[in-house]
C-alpha cells in the first residue's frame, strides 16, 4: 500500500513539474539581475518555441499516452510485435497531442538551468537543476515524449544557447550534431524494424 502511494505522489511532482515550465521560466527571468542577461534568456525561451513548432510539423508523433490511452502506463506493449488494436491508434495519435522531436519541455529546462549555472548564485542552480532532471523524467513519466526526442533536445537547446549569445560556428556545430544525431537514431530504428521484419518472415 505504502509502495502504492509512493507510486502515485511521485506521479503527481512529474505532472505537477510538467505544468509549471511557464512558472519556471518566470522564476528565472526574476532570478537573473542583468538586463542584458534577461534579454538573452528571454530571446532564447522565444526563439527554441518559434523553431520546435514547424519542426513538429516536418516530423508529426504523439508520445505513449496518446498511442496507448487510458492504458499507458501500466500496459507497454512489444513494438516490435504491435498488437492489431494499436494499429489504428497510432494512425489518429499525431491529430491528438502533435509533439515530437525535440522535447520543447527538456530544451527549455536545459536553457533555465544553463542560465542558472552561468549567471545566479548555488540556491537558484541547484533549484534549476533540480528541475531540470524532474522535466526529464515527467516528460517520459506523463507519456508525452520518447526518450529520443529529449536526447535529440540537448543539441537543440545548445544551438539556441549559443545563437542568442552570437556563437555562431558552436551553433553550427550544434546544428550539424543533432542532424548527426538524428540520422544516427533513425538508422538504428530503420535496422531494429529490418530485424524484426526478417525474424516474422523466417517464422
Amino acid at each position: 500500500r505504502k509502495d502504492v502511494q509512493a507510486v502515485e505522489t511521485f506521479g503527481g511532482v512529474l505532472g505537477l513539474t510538467y505544468n509549471i515550465l511557464m512558472l519556471a521560466v518566470t522564476a528565472l527571468y526574476l532570478a537573473l539581475a542583468d538586463i542584458p542577461v534577461r534579454r538573452r534568456f528571454v530571446g532564447a525561451v522565444i526563439l527554441s518555441g518559434i523553431i520546435v513548432l514547424p519542426l513538429y510539423l516536418v516530423c508529426p508523433a504523439a508520445g505513449p499516452k496518446y498511442l496507448l490511452e487510458g492504458q499507458f502506463p501500466s500496459w507497454i506493449p512489444d513494438l516490435s510485435r504491435p498488437p492489431a488494436s494499436l494499429i489504428m491508434p497510432a494512425m489518429n495519435a499525431a491529430p491528438n497531442g502533435i509533439n515530437a522531436i525535440p522535447s520543447g519541455h527538456f530544451a527549455w529546462a536545459l536553457l533555465i538551468f544553463w542560465f542558472a549555472r552561468k549567471h545566479c548564485a548555488n540556491g537558484v542552480q541547484i533549484a534549476a537543476g533540480v528541475f531540470a532532471v524532474l522535466t526529464c523524467l515527467s516528460t517520459l513519466g506523463t507519456g508525452e515524449h520518447y526518450i529520443v526526442d529529449l536526447i535529440l533536445s540537448v543539441p537543440f537547446a545548445a544551438g539556441i544557447w549559443a545563437l542568442v549569445h552570437r556563437q555562431w560556428r558552436f551553433a553550427g556545430i550544434a546544428g550539424r550534431g543533432g542532424l548527426d544525431l538524428a540520422g544516427c537514431l533513425a538508422g538504428s530504428m530503420g535496422a531494429g524494424d529490418s530485424r524484426s521484419e526478417e525474424r516474422r518472415v523466417g517464422e
